[in-house]
């Protein structure tokens, strides 16, 4: 009988405190209302966003791993840095080549792919917008932005509209950068904002090849 009593008491002292919290959690509620509301905004047109595409495997392989030199020291500021080898930085080869001075901006163009090799279609609302693609430099290395100005703006929807790319990562003559990777990184942000901002709203992916 005593056994019974208490698990009845404690039925009830639960059942009293569930039904306090939910009264807690109705009141709270009540408390605080909220009005959503929603309208339907027609445009005849809206600007487009900025688009940058890097080449995760950016360098011309012909012109930056001639040398098994070439590829130790790409491999030692790579992301996989602990398979590679001690440099060797008294050899003469990396003064001869110029490891030694500053990277330009001309060092970057002529270490990379040629943007022919890269850029294969790049259409706007079914026109061709190749030659708006301008070169820019990341931390990705060469990279290639449309419509960094925001100039552009559409009327239409659809796969075939907007904006359509067709890239080459040409796996034979590439060669991989820091991130020992190959594909393409995307980024999508607002137009007149520089690739490196952290302060403008993007979205980023990561495109894989397609054989």
């Amino acid at each position: 009988m005593f056994f019974r009593l208490v698990w009845f008491a404690a039925l009830g002292l639960s059942t009293g405190y569930l039904l306090y919290l939910l009264h807690y959690e109705w009141v709270t509620y009540n408390e605080h209302p909220f009005m959503t509301s929603s309208s339907v905004k027609r445009v005849s047109s809206i600007q487009f966003p900025a688009i940058t595409f890097c080449n995760l495997s950016p360098l011309n392989r012909s012109k930056v791993a001639a040398d098994p030199r070439d590829e130790e020291y790409h491999m030692a500021v790579s992301r996989l840095n602990f398979f590679g080898n001690n440099i060797n930085w008294s050899d003469p080869y990396y003064r001869e080549h110029d490891y030694f001075r500053p990277r330009t901006y001309d060092d970057m163009i002529n270490e990379s792919m040629n943007r022919t090799s890269v850029l294969k279609m790049v259409f706007f609302d079914q026109e061709d917008v190749i030659n708006d693609v301008e070169d820019t430099i990341t931390q990705y290395g060469m990279c290639f932005t449309w419509n960094a100005n925001g100039l552009a703006s559409t009327t239409y929807t659809g796969n075939s509209m907007n904006f359509v790319a067709l890239l080459s990562i040409n796996t034979n003559q590439s060669y991989q950068s820091m991130d020992n990777s190959h594909g393409f990184k995307v980024r999508i942000c607002q137009p007149m904002t520089s690739t490196s901002s952290t302060e403008n709203k993007s979205a980023t992916f990561v495109l894989s090849p397609v054989a």
